[in-house]
């Protein structure tokens, strides 16, 4: 019987700056880190092996949002480009 354990845990943190903000649309850029903590354990036989790697992956991310607005109105949820 083989024996198979895999876990793949990740975790966020991310800023995000407005950097143009048009009446008909905004653009946002901004930096993510990623922690990354993956464990795999293989068993089999009464043997058994595990290797587990911790690590850090930076991201960038862009976003545009089209027909965006400064002040909520009445059909918004009240999140704009501010």
């Amino acid at each position: 019987m083989s024996l198979v354990l895999k876990r793949f845990d990740t975790y966020r943190v991310s800023y995000r700056y407005s950097f143009l903000n048009r009446s008909s649309w905004c653009l946002h850029a901004g930096a993510t880190l990623l922690a990354r903590d993956a464990k795999i354990e293989l068993g089999q036989a009464g043997r058994k092996a595990s290797d587990s790697n911790v690590g850090v992956v930076p991201l960038l991310n862009f976003y545009r949002v089209g027909l965006c607005q400064t002040e909520p109105t009445q059909m918004s949820t009240g999140l704009g480009c501010a």
